[in-house]
């Protein structure tokens, strides 16, 4: 039975459910940023500034590949939700062996590609030489985990279709905790130093992957993996990319933009880049806590589209948007308020902080734009129109921000000018989303009615 032990999406009252999804959801995000930023802590507090900058100057390259594989592994949980809400058990666990082939393979073709491209973008971005071969060290070793990191995300991403979000969970927080040991052991005790928390990231990613295709093979009904049974299925595969590409495509924008960000920070000097490294953490934390919102209306709402329940997906959507604005709310009331004592934990440097003061409140205050954002575009992957949102992202994120760098930073080259991008680019970006969601909201009603 769909949801014997998870939540059921299908049935009953909506609020406390997306609540239930979304908080497990955000934990798994929050320790996985949490054990992200115990590499930035051990680093900075044992190895320098100066490493501490070329970890940081890495994020926005590993972001890209972050969000290729995580949003491409959104197309497994939509394909699979439908075929659930659909009652097509058959081919929902085919598409389940299908997906994990498919994550390995996907896997290992994305850290080759990050082994080849790691020098030649951090060149792009303008990486200062002082730091430039510490942070391609640091790539290099840790894209050797990407293959482990995409199982574990379309493993994560199968659980979700069904409404289970706590298996994921467990996984990372036990890799995690072994991470932060790693970083301790590596950098503290054997004196090592970029390399030693890239070494305990990929162990921990080989960690979190194992728990989590332990727990497919152990799972009972739709959700059980056998190894044996593991094939290729293009036209399987193809459902999942239809819907996973343009959502990787879409995650991939944001930090595309972020890179040409990254090359006007690193324009600003070692201040500004150790300033948005602290911040960044931070600014992972509060979307990380968010996240679970949009993720949580894309698996009901796919769920639900399944069963042709298209009130209940809108419905949906609206008590996520709530949930989201209020939480969004509330988070960034915590960061900007207690901003001081957490930006003490990364740096003893008084002028960094000032910098990173100044970041938190341009950027983690606006959150709540993004999150209007991220919960139509949701919805709209969870009725399988994915490549829309892909679109209207690109044009509002990426080529809005390039236009803004190198139009009114490069008049105004200050640090303030810069962070004023993210909200700006937020804001237009939410606003064709909604139009789009209720363009196509009203479309899919009107289908419904005809058939």
């Amino acid at each position: 039975m769909i949801f014997s032990k998870n939540v059921n999406a299908l049935e009953g009252s909506i609020w406390d459910k997306i609540i239930i999804f979304a908080i497990p959801l955000a934990l798994t995000s929050l320790f996985q940023q949490l054990f992200n930023s115990a590499d930035i802590a051990v680093i900075g507090r044992f190895s320098g500034s100066q490493a501490l900058a070329a970890v940081g100057s890495t994020s926005p390259i590993v972001g890209v590949f972050i969000n290729c594989l995580v949003g491409t592994s959104v197309g497994a949980t939509v394909i699979i939700s439908h075929l659930l809400g659909e009652k097509n058990e058959k081919t929902a666990q085919e598409a389940l062996h299908v997906s994990i082939l498919f994550s390995v393979v996907f896997g290992v073709v994305l850290g080759i590609l990050g082994l080849l491209l790691a020098k030649p973008l951090l060149k792009l971005m303008g990486t200062p030489a002082g730091i430039l071969d510490m942070a391609e060290l640091y790539l290099k070793i840790y894209y050797l985990g990407i293959p482990f990191l995409t199982v574990y995300n379309f493993g994560a991403a199968i659980f979700r279709a069904n409404g289970d979000t706590k298996k994921s969970l467990m996984s990372l927080t036990v890799s995690g905790f072994i991470n932060v040991a790693l970083n301790v052991f590596f950098v503290v005790f054997c004196g090592m130093n970029v390399d030693g928390v890239a070494i305990a990231t990929v162990i921990a990613n080989a960690i979190s992957a194992a728990f989590i295709v332990y727990y497919l093979t152990k799972e009972n009904g739709l959700l059980h993996l056998d190894l044996s049974k593991l094939h290729w299925n293009t036209d399987l595969i193809l459902q999942v990319l239809r819907i996973g590409i343009p959502t990787g495509i879409q995650g991939m924008v944001f930090s595309f933009s972020n890179m040409i960000i990254q090359f006007a920070i690193n324009s600003l000097g070692a201040v500004a880049i150790a300033a948005s490294t602290v911040s960044l953490n931070f600014e992972m934390w509060a979307y990380y806590i968010l996240t679970g919102f949009s993720q949580a209306c894309t698996a009901f709402v796919g769920l639900n589209y399944g069963a042709r329940k298209l009130k209940r997906c809108i419905q949906i959507t609206r008590w996520c948007m709530l949930e989201a604005i209020v939480a969004s709310i509330l988070v960034a009331l915590f960061f900007v308020l207690l901003r001081k004592p957490l930006v003490a934990l990364f740096t003893a440097d008084a002028v960094v902080a000032e910098w990173t003061y100044l970041r938190i409140c341009s950027i983690i205050s606006f959150e709540f734009i993004s999150m209007v954002m991220d919960i139509f575009s949701g919805a709209l992957r969870g009725w399988g129109f994915s490549l829309l949102p892909a679109v209207i992202t690109i044009v509002g994120i990426c080529v809005l921000r390039v236009i803004y760098v190198y139009t009114v930073f490069a008049a105004w080259p200050d640090f303030s000018v810069l962070m004023a991008v993210y909200p700006l680019s937020w804001f237009v970006t939410a606003t064709g989303i909604t139009i789009a969601f209720f363009a196509v909201k009203k479309k899919v009603i009107a289908n419904e009615d005809r058939y």
